[in-house]
Order: structure tokens, then sequence, then C-alpha cells
């Protein structure tokens, strides 16, 4: 027999390996992961069953159960008392569709469980299941049993969950209350799980979006510097970085929204549902700022872009690009809006797993709100109104307030009886997005767009700062250098001034604007928008 010491050195060599593949788990790359557990799911090998459990751990989070289930179940005959071989099988049979032999096997592991870790991780999932089927009451009960007895990774997992079933409730205060727990459980020791970092931080970024909350905004943008996205996990990083560039508008800072969603639309230009959605995006912000041209061009590259999307494989975050872009369509291009209601409702609605957005109040609304739109623009304006009534009742007890203003905004543009009083109230904590300053009344005369013979159109402050550097012979790429923007931002900016100003050159801008400025005996009084 082998010295003791040598014997622990040989275990640690063993053990090496396992560990390294742990650790690519954790970070969230997971083909690099599956292969190391793989050459270690040996069946003689002293890593196996350790190697064989890892294993399906990856198989079920990368949706491959079958895979999962033919490593566990020799696993389980091994050992039939293996807890957490029963707690991962029963994930497995019950995302292949054998929900009463998953849910069995989950609750009978948590039975079989000898220690805290493994009941805790038992009750987890039996929350879990409970809250991919909706049964609110179930998943809350055995998520407070899992964080009872949990601890590191499980315990974040816990307070994540728990949050989400909360969103389901739509208790969106008790949400950001959990998933800010989780977030800083995961900060803490040793406890690691990148893609459920990455998952929350989406989360609470659609919040500080809808809600919309400033200083939420800024917690979420300092958690998603951060983090350490995994490759996994791009779809969320995109979707993050979307809904901040949302919270920018409400923030009032439009230039950099658009700079964020310029960029969104580069990075994400392999992903045409997620350049889509930063395209349909740009375009609202054109729209709220009454600049039509700009809107309906961004609107048919959204259009573009979705039209290459594989609907087979799509997810319900990517088939909500369709209700979108027929709101927008909607409320831009009529005649285009039903198009993307008929995709919609050929794609599949089925999207297991984390998200659970079945019957997800967000989808019906959404869903109502779109249809409403087009019912009013090209079909049946009685049903449309109603449907909007619908969508923006839902979306104001979710809480999402952007939401429920563009709805009751919708339904003035509708010819319902509504109120810049109520549009205002519910945009009360953006005071700077462009939907609560349209709302203010105006006269026709302050709305016109002048004339150039004696003064310039309404301008934002940064398109007035563009003109002048370009009057002052400066050019795109030493603009952009010169105030930290991308060139892409400084050539949206020319765009939409010649599009106010009806040229289609510099040249002619600045031609155009010199002999404004020359034959104005005072200076210009309108170059903001107020």
């Amino acid at each position: 027999m082998a010295p003791l010491p040598h014997c622990m050195a040989r275990l640690k060599r063993a053990l090496a390996p396992l560990e390294a593949a742990q650790t690519s788990f954790q970070e969230g790359h997971y083909q690099q992961a599956l292969d190391q557990a793989l050459r270690l799911a040996v069946r003689s090998g002293p890593n196996w069953p350790a190697a064989a459990i890892l294993a399906s751990r990856i198989y079920l989070r990368i949706g491959k159960p079958e895979e999962a289930v033919e490593l566990l179940e020799p696993a389980r005959r091994r050992d039939p008392q293996d807890a957490t071989v029963g707690i991962l099988l029963g994930v497995a049979y019950f995302r292949l569709g054998d929900k009463a032999t998953g849910v069995a096997m989950i609750e009978n592991a948590h039975r079989l469980s000898s220690n805290d870790e493994e009941r805790a991780e038992a009750a987890y999932y039996r929350s879990w299941v409970a809250y991919i089927e909706r049964d609110l009451e179930t998943a809350e009960r055995w998520a407070a049993s899992s964080l009872d007895e949990a601890s590191g990774v499980v315990y974040a997992r816990g307070l994540a969950l728990s949050g989400w079933i909360s969103e389901a409730r739509g208790d969106y205060p008790a949400t950001i209350r959990a998933h800010r727990l989780a977030l800083s459980a995961l900060r803490n020791g040793d406890t690691h799980d990148d893609e459920l970092g990455a998952r929350i931080v989406h989360g609470l970024a659609l919040f500080a979006a809808e809600t919309p909350d400033r200083a939420l905004a800024d917690f979420v943008r300092a958690q998603a510097d951060a983090i350490a996205w995994p490759d996994s996990e791009s779809p969320h990083r995109l979707q993050t970085m979307l809904h901040l560039a949302i919270a920018r508008v409400n923030e009032g800072a439009v230039e950099e929204a658009l700079d964020e969603l310029g960029a969104h639309e580069t990075m994400a230009r392999a992903q045409p549902a997620f350049e889509a959605q930063a395209r349909l995006e740009s375009a609202d912000v054109y729209r709220l700022l009454g600049e039509p041209v700009a809107a309906r061009r961004s609107l048919r590259s959204a259009a573009e872009a979705l039209r290459r999307v594989n609907w087979t494989v799509a997810g319900i975050d990517d088939t909500m690009a369709l209700l979108e872009s027929a709101c927008l369509a909607a409320r831009l291009d009529p005649t285009s809006a039903s198009e993307w209601i008929a995709r919609y409702a050929a794609t599949s609605k089925n999207d297991p797993g984390w998200s659970a957005l079945k019957d997800d109040p967000r989808v019906q609304a959404l869903e109502l709100h779109a249809r409403g739109l087009v019912d009013v623009a090209v079909a049946d304006r009685k049903r449309g109104i109603k449907r909007l009534h619908q969508a923006m009742e839902i979306w104001d007890r979710l809480g999402y307030r952007r939401r429920a203003a563009y709805a009751e905004a919708d339904l003035a543009g509708a010819g319902e009886a509504s109120s810049a009083a109520r549009i205002l109230a519910l945009m009360s904590k953006a005071p700077m997005n462009p939907l609560r300053r349209a709302s203010t009344a105006h006269t026709k005369e302050s709305d016109k767009i002048v004339s150039a013979a004696g003064a310039y159109p309404e301008l934002l402050p940064s398109e007035t700062r563009v003109l002048d550097a370009l009057c002052a012979g400066m050019s795109v790429r030493e603009m952009a250098d010169a105030w930290g923007r991308s060139a892409y931002t400084i050539r949206n900016h020319l765009k939409r001034l010649f599009v106010k100003f009806g040229v289609t050159s510099s040249a002619a801008l600045v031609a155009k604007t010199l002999r404004a400025s020359s034959s104005a005996s005072l200076a210009p009084t309108k170059r903001g928008l107020v």
C-alpha cells in the first residue's frame, strides 16, 4: 500500500482535470467544459460518476436532456440512492415532456437527500418545475424550503428564482430586491455562476428601461460592466445593452441612446433579430422626436433584418420583435403592419427553460398592443381600441410605466378621450422622455418647422453642435474624435439635418445654413427641443 501522502498526491492529480471542467462550466464555456467532462466520464475511471453528473448538467443547460438521460441512467443503476443523480434525471425527464416522472423523481430525491446541500438543490428544482407550470404557490413554498438550507451558488439561484416568481405575480419591487441579493450572493466567496449573473442583469435592465428608474439604471450599468459575460450569454448581453439604451431615452440623453443603439446594431450584425430590435428602438426614438423620415428609414432596415431570421429556431424574445415591429409599423406605415402580425402568428411560442414566458403578461400585453394598433390602422377600429385599453391596463398593472404611457398616447392618436395629465402621471419617473414632453400642449405655430428663409428648423442640442462644427469646417472624423463619439453617430445627426433642411449633401447644408443666418435680422430662437 502506498504511503498516505502519495495517495493524496495521486488523488489531487486525478481531481485536477475535473476541477478545470467545473471552472469552465461556471464561466459559461460550455463546449470546453463538456469536452473535458466527457473525457473523464469513463465508468472505470476515478472521476466517474462525478464527471458524468457534470456533463449531464451541461447538457441540461444547453437544452439536450436526451444526452443527459443517457449519462445519468447508468449512474442511477449503479447507485439508486444518489440524490444528485435523481434530481438531474427528474429535470431531464421533465424537460423531455414526462412531467409526472420528472416531478416524482425530484421529490423522491428530496426525501433521499442525506445533507442540506442536496435537499436545497432538490427543493430548488421542484420550485423551478412549479414555476415553469405557473403553479406559483407551490413554487414559492419550495423556493422558501430551498433557501432555508441552501448555501453558495444554490442559494444565489434560489434568490434569483424567488425573484422570477415575484415577477410572475407582478410584484416588481420584490423581484428587484431578490435579484440584487442574488447578485450580492454571487460576489461572495467562491460562489460562481456567470450565466446566472448575466440573466439577472438582463432582467434588471428590462426593469430599468420599462419602469423606469434612474438609480436602478445606474446600478445595472455598473453590474453589466463588472460581470464576466460568458460566450453562451451573448443574447442576454445584447438585450441588456438594448434596455440600457432605452433607459437613456427616459433620462433625456437621446444622443447617447442613439449612439448605444448604433453600437448594439454593429455587435448584433450576425444575429438579425437583435439587430432588428436595436433598429426598431432607434425608429421609435426618431418617431418621438418628430422625425418621421428617419423613423421610417430605421423601420425599413429593421424589416430587412427580421426577414433574415430563421424563425424555426427563434426564441420567444425573437418573436416579440415581430410584435414590436407591428406596433411601430402601425404608427408609421400601417400598410406593412399586418405582415408582422401574420409572421408572429405563424411562429412557435414554445420557450421552455429559464424564461418561462408561456402565458407571461408581458407577452399578452405586447400582443394586445400590436394587434390593437393594427386593428385601428387597417381593420376594426372599435376592436382595436378595446385591445389598446386592455394592453394599457396590463402594462399599468405590471408597473411598466413607459409602455402604459405609449398605449395611452396610442389611444389618444386613435381618437379616444385621453389627457396629457394621464401620460405625464405614467411617465412621472422619466421627466426627459420625449413622449412626456410631446404630451404638453403646443400651438400650431410653435410646432411649425419654420422656413430656412429667416430661421433654423427645430434642432436638438447635439444637432446644433454638429451643424456649427460643419459650418466651421470640421469633418465627421474630426467631430467624432473631438467629442468621443462614433462616426456612425455623427453621420446619423447629419442625415437628420439633411431631412430638416431639405438638402442631400453637407455642402448644400452649409450653404443653406449660412444663407439663413445672413438673412436673419436676429439670432435663431428655436434651436433646441423644449
